[in-house]
């Protein structure tokens, strides 16, 4: 029996992330490296809290600070991913042919980006006690009724769902404080922007800076709401029932702040606009490098037509001693 718990367990917590890994990320490279890249992101991130635990004394102690000294460190390398990928879009979409680069978009990367995080934090985390489930000791805290596999399943399941919610959030504010989407949807309020406006960046606005800082610490905060269940569980008054109920709550808000973020009227727009500037660039950046090739060649060209001339002009004079000298030869 309590193999087919952890059986079970291990297909509540991986069996969906795992369907949609293989059925969305892995067909496609571009996405499957960014879920790779972003589960490395996170090994790196919690690798660093740990460092930081052991290597200052009063952390190992407060054992209270352990989980936001690590969801700041993991919302610390969700925000680089984000302006990781603001940043490379460029570049990224130059070396794609033009059938993939759909596919580079903030929705599929951030899911992509959200797939890698939660799992690899899945796997880490709770896949160990939901292999130990399957053990004789395959019970739970003495607070808590739910099987330890049951309960560790569900855990992984939560925060996989969780953190592909919050990487759409935090690449949408990633995007946000872009200054070229800003200038790319500064002269249109209220209407789609079009690739007329690409290629104009400009300073972001205070009031945009001030908006994505207090989203950023919502999601933060949100993180936090998740992860502090956890320490509760052991708690006979709150117990692991609480907690699981805790983490289902705030996994539902960050679905639904995801989802009221994808449904914006302006979430598409932006990624137009921001996609159209891309590829503009790329295009600019193309025309730029073939004008370096033939300027290059000209000079080229120009430098070997000088140095015939001057090699002609120096076997003129010895041409015509040899033509002088002839005539008097023969005398």
């Amino acid at each position: 029996m309590p193999a087919a718990t952890a059986i079970g367990a291990a297909l509540l917590a991986f069996g969906p992330p795992a369907v949609f890994f293989f059925g969305f990320i892995a067909p496609r490279s571009q996405l499957l490296i960014m879920s790779i890249l972003a589960a490395f992101v996170w090994v790196v991130a919690i690798t660093i809290a740990g460092v930081v635990w052991v290597a200052i004394p009063p952390l190992q102690e407060a054992t209270a600070l352990h989980l936001p000294v690590a969801v700041l460190f993991q919302e610390a390398a969700r925000w680089c991913l984000g302006r990781i990928h603001v940043s490379a879009e460029t570049y990224v979409v130059q070396l794609m042919p033009a059938a993939d680069s759909m596919a580079w978009n903030d929705l599929s990367v951030a899911l992509a980006a959200g797939s890698g995080f939660g799992i690899v934090h899945a796997v880490t985390m709770h896949g160990g006690a939901i292999v130990a489930s399957a053990g004789p000791s395959s019970g739970g805290p003495p607070a808590c009724s739910v099987p330890l596999g049951l309960q560790s399943g569900a855990q992984a399941f939560m925060v996989a769902v969780a953190h592909l919610a919050l990487m759409v959030v935090a690449f949408d504010i990633a995007r946000s404080v872009s200054g070229r989407t800003v200038g790319a949807m500064a002269d249109r309020p209220g209407r789609p922007a079009t690739a007329s406006a690409v290629g104009v960046e400009v300073d972001v606005p205070r009031s945009a800076v001030l908006s994505a800082a207090a989203r950023w610490a919502g999601v933060v905060v949100l993180h936090l709401l998740w992860a502090l269940p956890s320490l509760a569980a052991a708690s006979s008054a709150f117990g692991c029932e609480g907690a699981l109920i805790g983490q289902a709550l705030a996994t539902m808000l960050a679905v639904v702040w995801a989802w009221r973020v994808a449904a914006d009227p302006f979430y598409e727009p932006r990624q137009r606009a921001a996609r159209a500037d891309a590829i503009a660039e790329a295009e600019r950046a193309r025309r730029l490098r073939e004008a370096e090739a033939a300027a290059a060649a000209d000079r080229e060209a120009a430098a070997s037509a000088a140095g015939a001339r001057r090699r002609g002009g120096a076997g003129q004079p010895e041409e015509e001693e040899a033509a002088a000298g002839a005539p008097g030869a023969a005398a």
